[in-house]
């Protein structure tokens, strides 16, 4: 405990710094599960999707026809609150939410938990993350629509 009081007088800037990015880091996490939504690595989101999950892409049709996970509704953000009432047929079932790098997919996750639904998932890293891991897309514009 001593070495430790010793380095903090020593170096009172980088003893302030680690504070602090353990606090914003906890910060985070709490904001996160405040939320009531999770994050998921691309294997989770595998054995979610393969127990029937529903997968939402948030991201632009353009964005969606290039490549998205397999079964996946395209759902733009602007859209939502005309797509809500449909989804609520779901309203028990598992629900992975991705865009591209996983940001915006996080608010969207976290309004369908307020909206009711109860197994809200983010996918990690979003679909940029989900590319690196080499997991299927499906590129055909003949996908499932909302």
């Amino acid at each position: 405990m001593d070495q430790i009081i010793q380095f903090a007088t020593a170096h009172p800037l980088l003893s302030v710094s680690a504070i602090s990015v353990t606090l914003m880091a906890l910060f985070y996490e709490i904001r996160l599960k405040s939320q009531g939504t999770s994050d998921v690595q691309g294997a989770e989101g595998v054995r979610l999707i393969n127990q029937g999950a529903l997968v939402l892409d948030v991201r632009n049709r353009e964005q969606f026809n290039a490549g998205h996970i397999i079964n996946a509704r395209n759902i733009e953000p602007d859209q939502l609150d005309s797509k809500i009432e449909a989804l609520k047929s779901d309203l028990a079932k598992p629900i992975v939410v991705c865009c591209e790098s996983g940001i915006s997919s996080g608010r969207i996750a976290a309004r369908l938990r307020k909206e009711g639904f109860a197994q809200v998932y983010n996918l990690k890293g979003g679909l940029a993350a989900w590319r690196s891991e080499n997991y299927p897309l499906e590129k055909k514009s003949s996908s499932r629509k909302s």
